[in-house]
């Protein structure tokens, strides 16, 4: 038998994890910090050079550009960081500021909810002053996005706090909007009106489009929900003149599609489609999934609300699969969820169950407990239609338990609506 020989690269392997940490730690510091940052070079080479740092101002129109690198940025920020406590060189602080924005980008991108929220947090760290703020402010988001708003404003409140320290007026408006916003999402209509009127004060002494624009959107949402639809309207058209203004023809699409609600809330059905073609259109043209999805979403839904029911189907599914296309579990199952009502109410109960498993599915690992307790709900009330009278119970005793911890009053009452409807449509009892 020949003999076997083995060469000196494949010999040098680690058996153990404390041999390697050992082998490790007795590299020189500079060593250490060098070889962390080759590791760093070697991803650039084979993944199309360095990213570019990506935009922080807040008033910036720069939509986020994703890079090849970016599903290994939190990975890359973690040697920089290595490397950074080993070297300390402001080279290597640069990069890792550049990776750990990256890769809270890439998170939040990816509706990576925790991860980003750690990463903007982390990132917060590296910057001081505004730059530290708008990372905190973004931290935030992730809480916001998941239904987590009492930790969103404990956390926008502890930077609200810093700007006000340092007289950053600027910011103070910025981040006062946003415990507005989460502030209104708890149910607390009237203390999130007078904190967005605060903050749209402060953004118009600062010269602060952007926020203003943003405040703008969310009190017509207030309003909306006060049913003062004039008021709501005035908003939303004010808010899409300033997007217009900033060329932000993304945020200008989404308000658009807002002021469908408003339209359709307030009777106005035939303008309200009107306006949602607008914003389709809009977002077609700019390419935007997201909006796109709302578009057709909103538009399927007036087009059943008028009983014109030829594609309403085929819209609701559209908007479910750019929903999927751009990962955006919680816009995705909530459209489901609409297009499973809609079978239900026309009777297709065996497409009505594939619809449900599908926003089930798209849900499962995602942080989503809102968007969950919802097609909890639904699930209540085709089983209820199909006669698993237990099974019902205990589906929308999960839904609607849920809502009311979230303090979702919106779409509890919106739950109850269906239930009622379908159920007597079945003529099975109500779940009540």
């Amino acid at each position: 038998m020949a003999a076997e020989f083995i060469g000196a690269e494949d010999s040098y392997l680690f058996r153990h994890a404390l041999m390697r940490d050992v082998a490790y730690e007795l590299q020189l510091p500079r060593d250490r910090a060098e070889l962390h940052m080759l590791v760093i070079a070697a991803f650039e080479d084979t993944h199309g050079d360095r990213p570019p740092l990506p935009v922080l101002d807040p008033r910036s129109t720069g939509a986020w550009h994703r890079h090849s690198l970016d599903p290994f940025a939190a990975e890359l920020a973690a040697h920089a960081e290595l490397a950074l406590l080993a070297g300390g060189t402001p080279h290597q602080r640069d990069v890792c500021r550049l990776y750990l924005h990256r890769a809270a980008g890439h998170a939040l991108d990816g509706f990576q909810n925790v991860a980003a929220e750690t990463l903007w947090a982390k990132l917060a760290d590296y910057y001081d002053g505004w730059k530290k703020l708008e990372c905190m402010r973004l931290a935030a988001a992730p809480l916001a996005d998941t239904s987590r708003h009492a930790a969103a404003i404990e956390r926008l409140e502890v930077a609200l706090a810093l700007a006000r320290e340092s007289g950053d007026r600027m910011s103070e408006g910025s981040l006062l909007a946003d415990i507005g916003s989460a502030v209104g999402s708890l149910g607390r209509r009237e203390e999130s009106i007078s904190q967005l009127e605060q903050a749209l004060g402060i953004a118009r002494a600062e010269d602060d489009i952007r926020t203003q624009a943003k405040v703008l959107a969310n009190l017509a949402v207030r309003h909306v929900e006060r049913g003062e639809y004039e008021r709501g309207e005035e908003l939303d058209l004010e808010a899409i003149k300033l997007f217009q203004e900033m060329g932000d023809k993304q945020r200008e699409a989404r308000v658009i599609s807002n002021l469908t609600n408003v339209y359709s809330f307030s009777g106005r059905i035939e303008q309200a489609e009107k306006t949602c073609r607008k914003a389709l259109a809009l977002a077609r043209e700019i390419a935007d999934k997201r909006v796109m999805g709302l578009a057709l979403s909103n538009l399927a839904g007036l087009l059943e609300h008028q009983g014109q029911f030829e594609h309403v189907e085929e819209y609701y599914r559209e908007a479910a699969d750019l929903e999927h296309d751009i990962g955006n579990p919680a816009s995705e199952s909530f459209t489901l969820g609409k297009l499973a009502n809609h079978l239900m109410q026309i009777g297709a109960l065996e497409k009505a169950a594939s619809v449900l498993t599908r926003a089930e599915d798209s849900l499962q690992g995602r942080e989503l407990p809102e968007m969950w307790y919802i097609t909890r709900c639904r699930r209540g009330i085709y089983l209820a239609m199909t006669g698993d009278a237990a099974g019902a119970r205990k589906a929308w005793d999960d839904g609607t338990a849920g809502l009311t911890r979230l303090q979702r009053t919106n779409y509890l009452r919106r739950a109850v609506t269906e239930m009622k409807e379908r159920c007597s449509q079945a003529g099975v009892p109500p779940l009540e």
